[in-house]
């Protein structure tokens, strides 16, 4: 991909080489018209921008024409010129400060300019640059950028290239566009990113296409800002969590105003290793619990996932499954033949409270879906802020504080004093405060498979209401957040009234280590009868959550109602 070589008059007269990350972005061809650089603060994105061209020698070139933009002139004298002055003169560059621009000695030209208002694009109406560089291009409107990058840049002389550079931290006005435009299409970086446009290229006689790329670069890539101001990666992890989490980590799915703070799609250096959310998928073992939760929609899609519960309490949302302006009985259907790959899936379904309404039809929604579904559904808890809450500490990874003890220590009289006064409850409480907290091992209690790209995108895209600061403000695809939300409600409940089948759970997963362990069949089928003996009498005549049939006949699952 080389086309140029990083050594020569121009870089050998520098103080500063280019670290590895600002190497690759110089190698990038003029070819791809547009680059991104950075994606966090400190991997020296302004240095880049501004020594692009000279790299490149464009700067011996009579006719060659830059520009560099940032939103405000004071931007331009605290970055750009500063940083200027102490590389351009080394090349016979030479500041024109009433023009703002830099001249040299060849005739070439690199100016600077801000761009704090949409219009002010058209100042440059009568200007061709043969380079446009944005400094923190989120600062930037996507109009802003398009306009220049496409219709100034542009070039008329054999041997003169057109094309654009840009660097920047996530977070800005133009956070959303530029994350769309550079980083979704290959969030890791360093792919050619190839858009085909509706237009005939005149030297091909194809459809014309633009390619654009984005290098990521973090600041643990520039070994000088880590050798002369160590410092400077600790005040960064001392900022609001958004901010750190972009400025540090790069990270374009942290956004001002996120509700959940907390979720890790990855796992970042400076915690601890349990600090992820995000896994790759594994088996779930035939005898873990699995509970339904769906969200339902028809102009908004349909969203179903599977939660499966580990004897150590631990959720994992293992399958998400979605439909958009499909017909009931076919999603219903489809669904409940995933439904059949979970043997220990637990019935009724959680299903959005708004399918159950009397529309008039002959069968509401929540019938129809229980047709579908061969089993019965039950009404989801609809308390958001309730839901919000139980998500955030699902999503927990850091230790609960250490619980406050009374210096004074426990008491017996005192314990006696409150079983008189107010009972054994009470009494246990007092009691409780003394004993030692068991470590938290489980955390965080809620692990969301990587094949379920909804769940993750809607968690990241949870904003708080600015009416209603407690609550997750509404927006158009939050179908993924609602379901989990139900889901985690349900596991809560599941975990209030089906203790039994919790502690059988427990004791199951243990008799099957045992026999790992041993390779004992003979205990192993003895352990196994008497749980069964034991589930059987605990379970009485009554159940409330059923195995669901092989069969999923709607006639037989509507008794279990």
């Amino acid at each position: 991909m080389a086309e140029i070589q990083v050594v020569g008059d121009a870089v050998d007269q520098l103080v500063l080489k280019p670290n590895p990350k600002q190497a690759e972005f110089f190698a990038v061809p003029t070819t791809i018209k547009e680059v991104l650089f950075g994606g966090a603060a400190g991997p020296g994105k302004t240095w880049a921008l501004l020594m692009d061209p000279i790299m490149r020698r464009l700067h011996n070139h009579p006719r060659f024409h830059g520009i560099l933009f940032r939103e405000t002139f004071p931007q331009i004298e605290e970055s750009l010129e500063l940083e200027s002055n102490a590389l351009y003169p080394h090349v016979g560059g030479r500041y024109d400060g009433q023009e703002h621009a830099w001249h040299f000695e060849s005739g070439a030209v690199i100016r600077f300019s801000y761009l704090a208002k949409d219009e002010q694009v058209y100042d440059h109406d009568t200007a061709q640059y043969n380079y446009a560089g944005y400094d923190e291009l989120t600062a930037f409107t996507r109009m802003r950028y398009m306009y220049i990058v496409h219709s100034r840049t542009r070039t008329t002389v054999k041997g003169l290239p057109a094309y654009s550079r840009a660097a920047t931290n996530p977070l800005g006005i133009g956070h959303s566009w530029v994350k769309e435009r550079f980083v979704d299409p290959a969030p890791t970086g360093s792919v050619v990113i190839r858009e085909v446009l509706p237009i005939i290229d005149p030297n091909t006689g194809e459809k014309a296409v633009v390619k654009r790329m984005y290098i990521p670069a973090k600041v643990t890539d520039n070994p000088l800002i880590m050798k002369e101001n160590p410092e400077y990666i600790n005040s960064l992890m001392l900022l609001p969590e958004a901010e750190k989490k972009s400025k540090l980590y790069g990270d374009w799915n942290a956004v001002a105003g996120q509700v959940f703070m907390e979720f890790r799609r990855e796992h970042m250096i400076d915690e601890p290793e349990n600090a992820v959310h995000v896994i790759p998928p594994f088996e779930i073992p035939s005898y873990w619990p699995v509970l339904l939760a769906i969200d339902w929609g028809y102009d908004a899609i349909t969203w179903a996932g599977f939660l499966a519960i580990s004897p150590e309490e631990i959720v994992y949302l293992c399958r998400e499954f979605s439909a958009h302006k499909t017909k009931i009985k076919v999603w219903a259907s489809d669904l409940g033949r995933l439904c059949d790959l979970y043997p220990s899936l637990r019935t009724p379904a959680s299903l959005d409270r708004s399918a159950f309404g009397d529309r008039g039809d002959e069968k509401t929604i929540a019938e129809q879906v229980e047709e579908g579904l061969g089993f019965p559904v039950e009404r989801s808890d609809s308390d958001r802020i309730g839901g919000k809450l139980l998500l955030h500490e699902y999503l927990r990874w850091r230790p609960k504080p250490v619980r406050y003890v009374p210096p004074e220590g426990y008491d017996l009289e005192v314990e006696q004093k409150i079983f008189r006064i107010r009972g054994e409850r009470a009494a246990a409480d007092y009691r409780k405060v003394f004993e030692p907290e068991p470590p938290e091992r489980n955390l965080p209690r809620y692990r969301i498979f990587n094949t379920c790209p909804l769940a993750i995108d809607a968690i990241l895209a949870a904003t708080s209401d600015p009416k209603k600061p407690e609550d997750v403000l509404a927006w158009n695809g939050d179908d993924p957040y609602d379901g989990q939300r139900y889901g985690l409600k349900r596991v809560h409940r599941f975990f209030d009234e089906s203790q039994s089948a919790y502690k059988s759970l427990v004791r199951k997963d243990a008799i099957i280590e045992r026999l790992r362990q041993t390779g004992d069949m003979t205990s192993f089928y003895q352990e196994m009868d008497k749980l069964e003996s034991d589930n059987a009498i605990a379970q009485g005549p009554v159940r409330r959550y059923n195995r669901i049939r092989t069969s999923r006949s709607f006639r037989v699952s509507r008794s279990y109602r």
